[in-house]
C-alpha cells in the first residue's frame, strides 16, 4: 500500500542508511515505517535527524544503489529547503525513478542546500521515467545522471525544470542525462556529453528565459528570451552531431555558438527578434560551422539583433541554397568572405 513518509536516517549503528527500514517515519503520526516503494510520496526536510558532528541534517551515504533502493516508482520525492544534508555520493548515485503511475505524474522536486547525486535507474537493462523535476534552491547542488542511455533502454526525463540552483546533467565523459523537454527560469545548468535519447537519436528542445546554460550535446529546437547560452565548452571531447536540428528562435540573452563537434556544427534556422547569435569566439573556433540543413531554408534577423559570424577562421558556411533574410539588427560577416545579394 503506497504511503507518505519523511527522512530520519538518525537509526543507532545505521546512520544515513536509506535501505534501513527504521530511518523512514510516516507523516501521519511519526511512527517507524519502511523504505519507500512504489506509488510513495516521500519527503526529505528538517524532520531529519541532526547530525551534529557534520552541523547539518543527517546525510543518506549507505544503500543508495538499485540493490539497496529497490529502485521503486515514486509518486513525489520532495527535498525541502530546510534540509542541508548531502544525498548519496561521487560514487554511489541515488537510484530511482519517478513516473508512478505508468505514464502519470510523477515528480522529483530538488530545494535542498546540500548536494544530491541523482540516477534516474530502474536497473542495470530497463527503461526509467520521471515526469518532471524541478530544481529551485539557493545553495544547492543536484547532479544527475541516467543509468542506461543505449540503443535499447533509456532513463528519461520527460521535463526539467530550472527555477534557480546549480545543476549538472551528466558529464564531460562518460555520465549521460537523457530528456526530452528542459525550461531555464534562472540558475546555473551544465550539461554534458551525449545528453540525449540515445534509442531513436532523439534531442531535447529548450525554452530559455533567464540563467546561464553550458551545453556540450546537440539540440532539436530551442527558444531564447534571455541569459546567456554557451553551446560547447573547453572540456568536451566532442559529437559527432552538435546541430540545432529544427529551429533556433531569439527574443534576447547571448548564444555563444562554440561547440565541440567532430565533424560541421549545424544549426538548420535560427529567426533572431534580438539578442545576439555570436560564433565569433575563440573558443573551439576550429570546428566548422554551416547555416541551413542543405535544402533552401531562410533565417531572418530583425531589428534589435545582432549575429555575428565574424570569426578569423573562415569556416562559416552555407548548406546548400541556405539563405539570411536581413530586416534589421546587425550581421557581422566572417573575414575574407565575399558577401553578395
Amino acid at each position: 500500500m503506497a504511503k507518505e513518509i519523511f527522512w530520519y536516517g538518525g537509526e543507532s549503528t545505521h546512520e544515513g542508511e536509506w535501505n534501513w527500514d527504521a530511518n523512514w517515519k510516516l507523516v501521519s503520526d511519526g511512527s517507524s515505517s519502511t523504505k519507500p516503494a512504489d506509488d510513495d510520496i516521500v519527503h526529505i526536510d528538517n524532520r531529519a535527524y541532526y547530525d551534529t558532528v557534520n552541523e547539518r541534517y543527517q546525510d543518506i551515504n549507505d544503500g543508495m544503489d538499485a540493490a539497496g533502493t529497490g529502485t521503486p516508482d515514486l509518486r513525489l520525492l520532495h527535498v525541502k529547503p530546510s534540509y542541508d544534508g548531502i544525498i548519496a555520493l561521487p560514487g554511489e548515485y541515488l537510484e530511482l525513478a519517478a513516473a508512478y503511475p505508468a505514464g502519470g505524474d510523477g515528480q522529483i522536486i530538488y530545494e535542498g542546500e546540500g548536494t544530491m547525486y541523482l540516477d534516474l535507474s530502474k536497473g542495470a537493462a530497463a527503461d526509467a521515467s520521471c515526469n518532471l523535476l524541478v530544481v529551485d534552491t539557493t545553495e544547492g547542488l543536484l547532479k544527475v545522471m541516467s543509468h542506461v542511455n543505449d540503443g535499447a533502454n533509456t532513463g528519461l526525463f520527460d521535463l526539467i525544470r530550472v527555477k534557480s540552483g546549480d545543476v549538472e546533467l551528466g558529464d564531460t565523459t562518460s555520465k549521460m542525462c537523457a530528456f526530452t523537454d528542459m525550461e531555464v527560469l534562472g540558475g546555473t545548468i551544465i550539461v554534458g556529453i551525449d545528453c540525449y535519447k540515445v534509442n531513436g537519436a532523439v534531442y531535447a528542445t529548450i525554452l530559455q528565459v533567464l540563467g546561464s546554460i553550458t551545453m556540450d550535446t546537440g539540440i532539436k529546437a530551442m527558444t531564447q528570451y534571455g541569459g546567456a547560452f554557451n553551446w560547447g565548452s573547453a572540456l568536451a571531447t566532442g559529437e559527432a552531431a552538435m546541430d540545432i536540428e529544427d529551429l533556433l528562435t531569439m527574443y534576447g540573452g547571448t548564444f555563444n555558438w562554440t561547440c565541440k563537434d567532430l565533424a560541421t556544427s549545424i544549426i538548420q534556422q535560427f529567426i533572431l527578434y534580438g539578442g545576439v547569435l555570436d560564433a565569433s569566439l575563440a573558443l573551439n573556433a576550429d570546428v566548422p560551422k554551416g547555416i541551413g540543413g542543405g535544402g533552401d531554408e531562410i533565417s531572418e534577423v530583425w531589428p534589435g539583433a545582432e549575429a555575428r559570424f565574424d570569426n578569423e577562421n573562415q569556416n562559416i558556411t552555407f548548406e546548400g541554397a541556405s539563405k539570411i533574410m536581413k530586416y534589421g539588427g546587425t550581421i557581422k560577416s566572417p573575414y575574407m568572405k565575399e558577401i553578395s545579394w
